[in-house]
């Protein structure tokens, strides 16, 4: 569901006082005399930004996209995604004839889209066998390996994929990756597997993992719809071509991998990061902070002198609206979030669902902008601070759609030069 977008105008005079000012100063000539109500605006507060690691995020098959590939970014570093999946039989005790012979063996997936530059990659792409049973209907989670084997049982190198394009296998054509597989171990798998039920082969064989090694080039990451509703046509399998004692005629078998269990392991290299040194440092943070996908990065957001609009009494928030400028100076092929998350923080420093949100989240915000900006409608949650009902323990800014997309956005902090992250309020006093 797309989100309007917010818009936000200020049609009162806000009052110049540097970002970075004491709280004993902080918008002092507009706090309200004793006896006189006022109607007033300011964007004036200082904030405190910093970015940490962000915590594993849950991985599941019913997600509608799942990701393979690697990027090196020159601002981020090494970031990766990694495959693992069973594979599903199709049909129950199927005959390979009279002495079959594995001829070769390709695993396609089906594209839906991409993060990173397609060209001038070498991807290394090396297949592992599970040792442990997936489980189509669990959760798991991005930080976690899953059990296998340590020597690869096929390994392939492919120098350029680009997946606007269109591969015709079998008479379909659509954008497909088409990875070669060890033709040995399709012969393996065609003389001894036990293809007499899904449950059985997969007894036999629990599924593979797939990781690419990005050996040149700044690398890309590709996304894939594994959901079981697609269309037979846009399916991604794994296609056996081989040939036996009993027809001319060469012969395919086909084993779905959309249906079954597939699951995502996200892994991140910050050791080349521009901000290597930097994680919950927020002098470095009042700069530019970080945000990304697959379980990377998130932003911290305090608002330390908050309560200072109310030292002359208390106010009624008519609005508070958060805005945040992205840096887009040095993204070229990679892109910032088309949306990102806000939450809040609670005292054992986990995120909660903002009032504002839980209200109205088509109000809510969040979209980029093609100015380069986000905004969040943050009123209910101020006046809850200001009224005493809520302990602030800051705001978490987040990748949005973290486990179905790869991008990651620089922000501007809380005393950039260039366009500082603002809270602008406007409220009313309350005599």
């Amino acid at each position: 569901m797309n989100l309007s977008r917010v818009a936000f105008y200020f049609s009162y005079l806000l009052i110049a006082v540097s970002s970075c000012k004491k709280p004993d100063g902080l918008g002092a000539d507009l706090l309200p005399d004793a006896d006189d109500p006022l109607i007033g605006a300011i964007d004036t507060f200082t904030l405190e930004t910093s970015f940490s690691r962000e915590d594993s995020i849950a991985v599941r098959t019913d997600f509608n996209a799942h990701l393979l590939g690697g990027i090196n970014d020159p601002e981020f570093g090494k970031s990766g995604a990694a495959l693992y999946a069973s594979l599903r039989l199709l049909s129950a005790s199927p005959s390979f004839g009279s002495n079959p012979r594995c001829d070769s063996v390709k695993l396609t997936l089906y594209t839906t889209g991409y993060y990173g530059d397609t060209t001038g990659t070498t991807h290394h792409y090396r297949f592992f066998k599970l040792t442990e049973k997936l489980i189509k209907d669990s959760t798991k989670y991005s930080h976690n390996k899953p059990q296998m084997e340590m020597t690869p049982f096929s390994e392939s190198v492919i120098s350029q994929f680009n997946p606007s394009d269109t591969v015709d296998i079998e008479g379909v054509k659509a954008p497909q990756l088409i990875i070669p597989v060890d033709t040995a171990w399709g012969s393996y798998l065609l003389n001894n597997a036990n293809f007499s039920s899904e449950s059985a082969f997969n007894d036999f064989f629990n599924g593979f993992y797939i990781t690419d090694s990005i050996t040149n080039g700044s690398g890309c990451i590709f996304y894939f719809d594994l959901r079981e509703a697609l269309p037979a046509n846009f399916r991604s399998k794994m296609i056996f071509y081989y040939s036996n004692d009993t027809s001319t005629v060469p012969q395919i078998f086909e084993m779905a991998v959309n249906g079954g269990a597939h699951f995502n392991y996200f892994h991140h290299d910050y050791s080349q990061a521009v901000f290597v040194n930097q994680f919950n440092d927020p002098v470095a943070g009042s700069n530019f902070c970080y945000l990304q996908s697959m379980a990377g990065i998130k932003t911290t957001i305090r608002f330390p002198h908050l309560n200072e609009l109310i030292k002359s009494g208390q106010v009624s928030i008519n609005r508070a609206v958060l805005e945040i400028t992205a840096d887009v100076s040095s993204s070229g092929n990679l892109k910032p979030h088309s949306k990102l998350g806000l939450a809040g923080i609670d005292s054992a420093g986990l995120g909660y669902f903002l009032p504002d949100n839980i209200d109205n989240t088509a109000l809510f915000g969040g979209d980029l902008t093609s100015s380069n900006t986000y905004s969040f409608v943050i009123t209910r949650y101020v006046q809850q601070v200001l009224n005493g009902s809520r302990k602030d323990y800051g705001l978490y800014l987040l990748a949005s759609g973290a486990a179905v997309n790869a991008n990651r956005t620089v922000i501007k902090g809380s005393n950039n030069l260039d366009k500082r992250m603002k809270l602008k309020i406007i409220f009313t006093s309350i005599k």
